[in-house]
């Protein structure tokens, strides 16, 4: 009998130790960290978003330009100067810079999604074994109109 109640409550010390380990996290949540409520973004493929990275020699610039703001409209005249690669382009779409954050980029990838009220999702998802605090990042994403409003998460996987 004792031996259970030793068990039951080394059990619950553990499970008390790895939550207070999880809510550290949020406490060192960036102020871009933005959940929507109530979620409704139906993650399939006819609801995500093409998106390109910028040149890492423009980030800090468009950083600060999107510091107050969650997303600003770019001009495909400036777009083909700021984006890696040899990006496959839809002129026929507008271009927005959008806001991203991300725990260990080398071992995760974005999904970006878009609701039926152009509420946008910028969702970047890794693995990794430590707790690191969120980085960010600035994307393009191609869309038809405007965004309404973009809500940026991560998570690890430990």
């Amino acid at each position: 009998m004792m031996n259970r109640v030793f068990f039951l409550l080394l059990s619950i010390l553990l499970l008390v130790i790895a939550c207070s380990r999880d809510e550290r996290n949020d406490s060192t949540r960036d102020k871009w960290f933005s959940w929507p409520e109530p979620y409704t973004f139906i993650q399939n493929k006819n609801h995500q978003v093409p998106f390109f990275e910028i040149n890492e020699r423009f980030q800090k610039y468009f950083i600060k330009q999107l510091e107050n703001k969650q997303w600003v409209e770019i001009s495909q005249q400036n777009l083909f100067s700021v984006i890696s690669g040899n990006a496959k382009v839809d002129r026929t779409k507008k271009h927005y810079l959008v806001r991203a954050l991300f725990y260990n980029k080398p071992t995760g990838c974005y999904e970006i999604f878009v609701d039926s009220h152009n509420n946008i999702l910028v969702d970047h998802g890794c693995l990794g074994n430590a707790s690191k605090p969120m980085s960010r990042e600035v994307l393009v994403i191609e869309l038809n109109v405007k965004p309404k409003n973009v809500f940026t998460v991560c998570s690890m996987i430990e």
